[in-house]
């Protein structure tokens, strides 16, 4: 395919990856994640299968999920919508089905046995939707846990694999076809008749969620090998996020609401780890304001600590080393200031 081309000039080069996701060879990601674009062969690419019909009308076995696949690369990394469906081999929809019961797992979801997590989004107005797919992502992060338990038996069935790796591929797909922080409000709220002051606290929690998902999904349950300027371009956004949330707490007469630091503890510490290979001074940030939050919460050991993230979206054995090595840096930080930075906007192609 023209659009997938091989420019000397253009070599993506694996960097380092701060998280330690396991998986990352599945379905030959670690080798379609090097793969760049051309964006005006890409878009003709799509031009054609309108022409022709639409993505639906492909017949070739195989052609519509390599395309659905390259087409989660690309928009993973730009943080657009898919330009296609996901599909397994055959062409088929896993349709609406959650992570767990497309996978066959026959396991109570996290999510339903705690009033915490993603749930929690619910008090803020937005919509079921975009909660269910937040709880999709949790649940998925539940699936690896389950599933790296017996890694070696598990990959040797073959259509379990595919399955696990479809699967993946439409958790990823669902993330991606969440509304942008910046779209119309009625995109993402169930109403918009409230008070400014309550939309614009509101929109900033769920911008901070969907700038923290981000990183996780790129770094942990769908890990692309080339994402050091993605989280150069993120990671200041996130970091003024929080920033703004916990300034508006502090003026809100001291509001503590819980529901809303426990979503920013899940973000800060996705933030933080991310921040491991950045300038130190980010890192120190989000040490100390994880040091903040979880003092704020009373979280007093790293086991009560990581049952939250859990109940979020955490995958053990890719996230718990990194975790514990920003939980022990912000037991050190005893205070930190310094100005907010500008996000860097790169453009990855």
């Amino acid at each position: 395919m023209l659009a997938i081309h091989d420019d000397i000039q253009e070599i993506l080069v694996k960097d380092y990856n701060p998280f330690n996701p396991p998986l990352r060879d599945l379905q030959e990601l670690d080798f379609y994640g090097f793969i760049s674009f051309h964006p005006v062969h890409w878009n003709a690419v799509q031009d054609l299968i309108v022409q022709n019909g639409g993505f639906h009308t492909i017949k070739l076995f195989g052609a519509p999920w390599m395309l659905s696949y390259i087409s989660l690369k690309y928009a993973s990394l730009l943080c657009t919508k898919p330009a296609f469906p996901v599909v397994d081999a055959e062409g088929k929809s896993c349709g609406s089905l959650s992570p767990l019961r497309i996978l066959r797992i026959p396991a109570e979801p996290c999510h339903k046995t705690c009033s915490g997590g993603f749930r929690q989004l619910q008090t803020l107005q937005i919509k079921w939707t975009i909660v269910r797919t937040f709880l999709d992502l949790s649940e998925f992060a539940q699936a690896i846990r389950i599933f790296v338990k017996n890694l070696k038996q598990n990959m040797s069935d073959g259509p379990a694999v595919d399955r696990f790796g479809d699967t993946r591929n439409e958790v990823q797909h669902r993330m991606l076809c969440l509304p942008k922080p910046d779209d119309p409000l009625g995109f993402i709220f169930n109403t918009c008749d409230m008070p400014g002051k309550q939309i614009a606290r509101e929109l900033d929690v769920y911008r901070v969620c969907w700038l923290a998902a981000r990183i996780f999904t790129t770094h942990v349950t769908f890990p692309l090998p080339c994402l050091r300027p993605f989280r150069e371009n993120l990671l200041p956004q996130l970091q003024g996020t929080i920033s703004k949330i916990l300034d508006h707490q502090a003026n809100d007469n001291g509001s503590n609401e819980s529901d809303v630091l426990e979503i920013l503890l899940w973000c800060t510490m996705i933030g933080g780890i991310a921040a491991e290979d950045g300038a130190p001074a980010r890192r120190l940030w989000y040490a100390f304001q994880l040091k903040r939050l979880y003092l704020s919460l009373n979280i007093q050991s790293w086991t009560r600590m990581q049952e939250l993230m859990r109940s979020f979206a955490w995958v053990d054995v890719g996230c718990d080393n990194a975790g514990y090595s920003l939980w022990m840096e912000a037991q050190r930080v005893e205070d930190y200031r310094a100005p907010l930075e500008e996000p860097c906007v790169v453009e990855i192609a």
